[in-house]
């Protein structure tokens, strides 16, 4: 488990192939954008994303309430046939207890998963419990746990150093859970977390 320090699309405009890249997209209130400009980051990042990805693009996605539903499943999705990718398969992680409310977010996750020729592996429940988040906006445990398993039991085919990239690792969750079952992974942020300074 690698982690780089700097900006997560100055340095993925680096690679010319990526085997996989699970991660989580900074949600707009943690960049500081209002709705249109978060939008256009959204598409501009999976554009990259997209366009440097051979394996599977999986994202852990919390919706946004913000005169309506900011929906990001639509969006990613959106911006994904844009590529030729296809969905493989969407899953929803809950994030609070069934009939609990929250006004500021939706109570549940996205996991989407996305690949250009690649299967969409066996079935698995479309409805699972998220996990522990190590704080607000981090990846959720649970979620983290299915999308890592999914790419080891799948055997994608290796380029370069790497079997998973997340291009913003915030607390390392993706990376750490990479390294626990025996993936190579590399995380990139503009701050160093917590699980790589503990990890080894």
């Amino acid at each position: 488990m690698d982690f780089i320090q700097a900006d997560s699309l100055t340095y993925l405009e680096q690679f010319e192939n990526i085997s996989n890249i699970v991660t989580g997209i900074p949600d707009m209130t943690e960049i500081n954008l209002n709705e249109k400009d978060y939008i256009s980051f959204l598409e501009n990042i999976c554009s990259l994303i997209f366009s440097k990805t051979k394996g599977y693009v999986i994202f852990i996605q919390t919706d946004r309430k913000k005169n309506g539903i900011i929906d990001k499943s639509y969006l990613l999705t959106n911006f994904a046939y844009k590529h030729n990718f296809k969905m493989m398969w969407h899953k929803i992680a809950l994030l609070r207890d069934v009939g609990k409310i929250d006004i500021y977010r939706p109570t549940y996750c996205h996991i989407l998963c996305y690949s250009k020729n690649l299967k969409p592996g066996k079935a698995t429940p479309d409805v699972i419990d998220g996990g522990k988040k190590s704080y607000k906006n981090a990846t959720p445990s649970k979620a983290c746990q299915l999308a890592i398993d999914f790419v080891k039991s799948m055997k994608t085919r290796k380029y370069g150093s790497y079997d998973v990239i997340d291009p913003f690792s915030g607390s390392g969750t993706i990376p750490k859970y990479c390294y626990q079952v025996g993936l190579t992974s590399l995380g990139v942020d503009l701050k160093q977390p917590q699980a790589f300074l503990h990890s080894r």
